[in-house]
């Protein structure tokens, strides 16, 4: 098969795409025009290695590997390359928790007090189910990712932080509650959690490779991961202590092999009873009586054919995942790139388009504003983050850190686009008491894309900002 010749940063030619062995031939599949658009899209977005896999009913019609997995040493992306999963991982926790559950050693319903007894009093309310479908309210403090911590260390920041809003109020996710589970699942279970899922689930699933990511072990066939600068150098991922590096938010490190195998368990909703796999699977409850699209370390959607899909994302260290179930279908794709440049999400969506045309995504569309107070609040809030005139009073739920991140890459966004015309609504989702809206503008240097939670006072929570390209995925969270 033909390979585009990929100009890669540092004058790097793209390796040739290691082609897999495929467990059988599948005409639906548009191979060649599959292996254009990634190659095309791994120029543009300079991502220097990806793994693709599309399965059907648990077995693989198609693994591909697409350029390097370490620049330094040219090294192409096989079946067997080891990537970060990021925030994929929250999948696997789940499982543990579950695991713990049918053994009679944690209770979904049970205040998580119950296992941590030293939380704060106003824990109380927050159920072990609350951490899994990101509906209990705690946010994520700002750690030194150097620091090595014990759990009952790590422990003390999260006890620390501000609780953001009472349990099953709305959802927003949290890292700290992913964490967290980490710790439960140790203190519960009497043992880490990563071993749990190496007896558990990765060695009954035959997911080989799988296992929590260290740096000083020898791991064979391991991807680099790379952060792409203003200036459009690579740098290598930055250091991460061993403890916050295994820790249950997402730091495992799985091959696309290892992703197979665990779709074939999915499938077959193996190593679990049926009614723990419907709570995986249902969407969270919310005080108001609604409910949230999330379950146990999955995100729940309607595909475009109007099926159902299953999906999460990751993003650490320098890598980016994708995986996303087409339930009704059977057919499950997963994207992996060691590029913090790599737009996952529209390398899945235009995968998937060439694999079935079903699945293409329709292009955003303009709607009512139903909250026209709401997008006067926005255009308020944007108007200060280019001035730069926001303070630390600003979105006092995020964390200082993560605040001042969005105050400067937003600042420098919106002075990248120009003056922006009036915000169009793209789309409308209640969550409890709040509402999240996605916009769009007109600017003179492009298109603002932006997205905000509010509160019906106008308040905003949350606020994203990005200059959208042709072609790009919707923002997501």
């Amino acid at each position: 098969m033909t390979r585009l010749a990929l100009s890669l940063m540092l004058g790097l030619a793209l390796a040739p795409a290691a082609a897999f062995a495929q467990s059988r031939a599948d005409n639906v599949v548009a191979h060649d025009a599959i292996d254009r658009f990634v190659e095309q899209e791994m120029a543009a977005q300079k991502i220097p290695g990806v793994a693709l896999a599309i399965m059907r009913n648990g077995a693989p019609i198609k693994l591909q590997g697409y350029g390097y997995a370490n620049i330094e040493h040219q090294v192409p992306v096989h079946a067997d390359t080891i990537f970060q999963s990021g925030s994929i991982g929250k999948m696997f926790t789940g499982m543990a928790v579950m695991l713990l559950v049918e053994d009679g050693k944690l209770d979904l319903d049970a205040s998580i007090r119950t296992y941590l007894p030293d939380a704060p009093a106003s824990w109380a309310p927050i159920k072990l189910r609350h951490l899994l479908n990101h509906t209990g309210g705690l946010g994520d403090p700002d750690l030194d990712y150097r620091r090595e911590y014990t759990d009952d260390e790590l422990l003390q920041p999260y006890y620390a932080v501000r609780q953001l809003f009472p349990a099953a109020r709305r959802w927003s996710y949290s890292n700290t509650g992913y964490a967290t589970l980490g710790i439960i699942v140790r203190k519960a279970g009497g043992e880490f959690y990563g071993d749990v899922l190496a007896k558990r689930v990765f060695a009954p699933l035959g997911m080989r490779t799988a296992r929590v990511i260290s740096d000083e072990a020898i791991v064979a066939n391991r991807s680099a991961g790379y952060y792409v600068g203003d200036e459009g150098g690579y740098s290598n991922q930055p250091f991460v202590s061993k403890s916050l590096n295994a820790t249950a938010d997402g730091s495992l490190y799985l091959s696309a092999l290892d992703y197979v195998n665990w779709e074939d368990g999915v499938r077959r909703k193996a190593l679990l009873k049926p009614e723990s796999w419907k709570e995986i699977t249902r969407p969270a409850p919310l005080d108001n009586g609604t409910s949230y699209p999330y379950g146990f370390g999955w995100a729940l959607a309607e595909a475009p054919n109007g099926g159902e899909i299953m999906q999460h994302g990751g993003s650490w260290q320098g890598f980016r995942t994708n995986l996303r179930r087409y339930i009704d279908d059977g057919v499950t794709i997963l994207i992996l790139a060691n590029s913090t440049s790599a737009d996952t999400t529209k390398l899945l969506n235009g995968v998937a388009s060439r694999y079935d045309s079903r699945y293409t995504e329709p292009a955003p569309a303009k709607i009512a504003d139903a909250h026209p107070d709401l997008t006067a609040a926005t255009s308020r809030t944007l108007a200060r983050v280019a001035a730069g005139t926001l303070t630390d009073k600003d979105f006092p739920l995020i964390g200082g850190e993560w605040r001042q991140r969005m105050f400067d890459s937003g600042r420098k966004t919106l002075g990248e686009l120009g003056k922006c015309g009036n915000l169009d609504v793209f789309s409308d989702q209640a969550n409890g008491d709040r509402q999240v809206r996605r916009y769009q503008a007109q600017c003179r240097n492009g298109v603002l894309e932006a997205s905000s939670t509010m509160a019906a006072d106008g308040t905003p929570d949350t606020l994203s900002v990005r200059r959208r390209t042709p072609g790009q995925a919707p923002d997501e969270d």
